[in-house]
């Protein structure tokens, strides 16, 4: 008799224990989860662009999804001439942050955009010396002085220092694997083309 209550207690020992395995396994379901989605700037190159843009899915302030985009795209989508989950009302963010030097105009006689963003060049610079997809030489780097030949604003060829990184974390990047989003990422841009916080980068 014992053995049987015995092994009827293992069994229902086991089938909780299955239970509890299936739970932690039930998928989870996205469409119930709060999500903010904002435009993101990250300053590491693609396989086509030196800067990488995409559309941030976050929850709680972590970023749970990534929808990479063009640069061209990501002007499109902050000018507010194209509808995205990070504008649904087509706002134009560029104009909201005081971004200078850019628009996106439609021209009808071509159903084409035309994107005018010089703003958007100096990005890399926060990164680099050298531009990715340049070739890198001595006449064009020097890393042991701490200044670019190469246009970029870096004071190592690959990254930017500590100090550097420092000016850095009010944009949201602390380390150079996380984005700046949302108003921080325009706020990014504009201070990449005012010259006295360049000059502080630097």
């Amino acid at each position: 008799m014992a053995s049987r209550y015995r092994k009827i207690l293992d069994f229902s020992l086991l089938a909780t224990f299955t239970v509890a395995l299936m739970a932690a396994n039930v998928p989870i379901n996205r469409s119930a989860i709060a999500v903010d989605y904002k435009l993101g700037i990250l300053l590491m190159p693609n396989y086509q662009e030196p800067v990488t843009y995409a559309v941030l899915g976050l929850h709680k302030g972590e970023v749970i999804s990534k929808s990479y985009l063009t640069q061209e795209e990501f002007i499109l989508i902050g000018t507010g001439n194209i509808r995205s989950k990070a504008n649904p009302e087509k706002a134009n963010f560029f104009a909201k942050y005081d971004v200078p030097y850019c628009e996106a105009t439609y021209d009808s006689v071509f159903t084409s955009f035309s994107v005018q963003c010089k703003a958007m060049n100096n990005l890399w610079k926060l990164r680099y010396q050298v531009r990715p997809g340049d070739p890198i030489i001595e006449s064009t780097a020097s890393v042991e002085e701490g200044t670019s030949k190469g246009g970029g604003w870096a004071r190592t060829l690959h990254a930017p220092d500590e100090a550097q990184i420092e000016k850095l974390a009010p944009f949201g990047i602390n380390k150079l694997h996380q984005f700046s989003y949302g108003a921080d990422a325009f706020r990014l841009i504009k201070a990449s083309n005012d010259p006295s916080w360049i000059q502080g980068y630097k």
